[in-house]
């Protein structure tokens, strides 16, 4: 009896049953006139504004992909380029598990482009690492200088929370200063790798970091009319919240995400407008790209199987 397969499982099953018993919990009192109400409420200019967002974040996604082409050695043309990283992103992104989901999908237009296969991982992870970088740099400064809407949401006293953030700002620092005085080459996968210098590091930083305010205002357009959601502050409850679904392997942080979003949200805006902006983020945000990339991705695989 394969165990481990079994406690994957379960554990699954345990984080489907809490996000469902918080999602509950938080939308306890509305009805379904009241949910349809919230979507009605929402401008259809914000849609518009939001599906804007989301084609300057995929722009956005280029540049951190010709970085990370450029560490593993890669060159694509530039349209390949920013189809490997709007294809790339897209299904990663809405599978989950982005590093590896990320690499297998890059890994089939690679093979499709005669590009070294064995580079594709590298590029996905060396995207991932700019994304996750940015988006915890983003939160560790909405802990220091705002951790009131995190502490009440979760009880945590906000010396812990502006400690946590402090700390990952010290840590940071540290690896810029060591990225200054010494650059290691190694090989990842059989790929030459060069560690970035100090500059390389905080260029990485700043995209990433603008990555994730790109994703949050895409769900804060939404909640206009959350005033009293200071900005700093969802921000800060938007990346945490996204860090907790991906550490739980759900695509995009399905239910996770949102639960913690819900529950965070109580206090600052309407539970229903908030499930509302929650739905229409994921439809702008996520399934529409994630259907739009799978024409060309299947597209590519059909012709590199027929060339076989």
């Amino acid at each position: 009896m394969n165990w481990l397969w079994i406690g994957k499982r379960v554990l699954a099953l345990a984080i489907a049953a809490a996000c469902i018993w918080a999602i509950a919990g938080a939308l306890k009192g509305q009805t379904f006139e009241s949910l349809a109400a919230a979507f009605a409420e929402v401008p259809p200019a914000t849609l518009l504004v939001a599906a804007l967002l989301v084609a300057v974040n995929f722009s956005l996604m280029s540049i951190m992909e010709t970085l990370a082409l450029r560490d593993a050695g890669v060159r694509l043309t530039p349209g390949r380029t920013v189809l490997s990283a709007f294809v790339g992103n897209a299904l990663s992104i809405a599978a989950g598990l982005g590093p590896i989901s990320g690499a297998g999908v890059r890994a089939g237009l690679f093979r499709a482009w005669g590009a070294p296969v064995q580079a594709a991982a590298v590029t996905a992870v060396s995207v991932t690492l700019i994304s996750l970088s940015g988006g915890a740099t983003l939160a560790a400064i909405g802990l220091i200088l705002q951790p009131g809407a995190m502490a009440a949401a979760y009880g945590v006293p906000e010396p812990i929370l502006r400690g946590c953030g402090a700390g990952f700002i010290v840590a940071l620092i540290g690896v810029m200063v060591l990225a200054g005085r010494k650059r290691t080459a190694f090989t990842l996968w059989g790929v030459s790798l060069s560690a970035p210098s100090a500059g390389g590091v905080l260029v990485r930083l700043a995209l990433g970091a603008i990555d994730w305010m790109i994703s949050a205002n895409i769900l804060y357009v939404f909640l206009s009319f959350a005033e009293n959601w200071a900005p700093l502050s969802f921000v800060t409850t938007f990346a945490t919240s996204h860090f907790a679904g991906m550490a739980a392997g759900a695509p995009a942080g399905l239910g996770v995400f949102d639960a913690l979003m819900l529950h965070a949200g109580a206090v600052e805006t309407n539970p229903a407008q908030l499930a509302a902006a929650l739905f229409l983020y994921r439809l702008v945000g996520y399934a529409t790209p994630a259907l739009i990339a799978l024409i060309p991705y299947l597209a590519l695989s059909q012709r590199t199987a027929a060339a076989r």
